[in-house]
Parts: C-alpha cells; sequence; structure tokens
C-alpha cells in the first residue's frame, strides 16, 4: 500500500459533504463498485472540485475510514470523561 506524501487539505464544509456521501456510497456499494461521479453529485461538487480534495479513490476511502475511527475515538473518550461510561 502507497501512503500519499501529499499534504493533507484541510476539510471545510464541502469537504465534510465529499466524505459523507463517500461514506454512504462505500457502506452501500463497496469499495470495487463505489463511483466517484456519484459521490460528487450527491456531495452537491463538480468533479474537478472532488478532484482537488481526493485525487483517487483509494485516498478518499482512506480519509473516510480515518474521520471515522477519529469520531468513534472521540465519542468513546467523551462519553468515559463523563463517567457514564469506561472506555475497554
Amino acid at each position: 500500500m502507497m501512503i500519499s506524501t501529499r499534504p493533507r487539505r484541510a476539510i471545510d464544509a464541502r469537504g465534510e459533504r465529499i466524505l459523507a456521501a463517500a461514506l454512504t456510497e462505500f457502506v452501500e456499494r463497496g469499495f470495487r463498485r463505489a463511483r466517484l461521479s456519484t459521490i460528487a453529485r450527491a456531495a452537491a461538487v463538480s468533479p474537478r472540485t472532488f478532484r482537488r480534495y481526493f485525487p483517487d479513490k483509494a485516498e478518499l476511502f482512506r480519509e473516510v475510514v480515518r474521520t471515522t475511527i477519529l469520531e468513534l475515538v472521540r465519542g468513546s473518550w467523551r462519553r468515559s470523561s463523563a463517567g457514564r461510561r469506561r472506555w475497554r
């Protein structure tokens, strides 16, 4: 697996829409069958704008996984910090 050496672009509202649409597409269709054009359309961005954020499907998938895991970990940490639930 090749790791991108390109600096990560800051994720703004457009990037968030792309990631949300990509998560849905990957869950529903899987990596191989997911289409970037469908993701761009669902995120309401042009293909050109889409490519500025994520040049290929693999990089988009990595970012979807990374952000999803971070959200899960942060959510678990907040729950344990509030004393409601301990992270195991």
